[in-house]
């Protein structure tokens, strides 16, 4: 067996730069973060310092953050996963406002998978 420190390339790639500059570009949104990303740790180490306010942060499961923004009071949201979500999000709070954390965030290899595709697989 190998065992490969590997990481998602995607969620990786978001970093505490983006979300600093997102932060300040959007002030009054709630900041939805999935856990794989790799500034959720830097994220939690700052809240603990007091460097970010952890007001208006949710650390979230996909799930979790489609649910989210039909249950707050927050217009507008930035989203620290794929910006494969923001469609959906969009589709379904059409009177909120979402901003990626990284407009790169984009996996071509889960735009790959579809549920037709799984569904032949045994």
């Amino acid at each position: 067996m190998h065992v490969w420190m590997g990481e998602c390339h995607v969620h990786a790639g978001i970093d505490p730069e983006n979300i600093r500059l997102q932060r300040s570009l959007h002030p009054e949104a709630e900041f939805l973060i999935h856990p794989e990303c790799g500034c959720s740790t830097s994220v939690l180490e700052a809240m603990s310092a007091g460097d970010i306010d952890p007001e208006g942060v949710q650390i979230l499961s996909t799930e979790g953050m489609i649910k989210r923004p039909a249950l707050s009071g927050a217009d507008e949201f930035i989203v620290a996963t794929e910006v494969g979500i923001l469609h959906r999000l969009r589709r379904e709070n059409p009177s909120k406002r979402f901003f990626a954390a990284n407009e790169r965030a984009s996996c071509a290899y889960m735009k790959v998978t579809t549920l037709p595709e799984s569904a032949r697989r045994p």
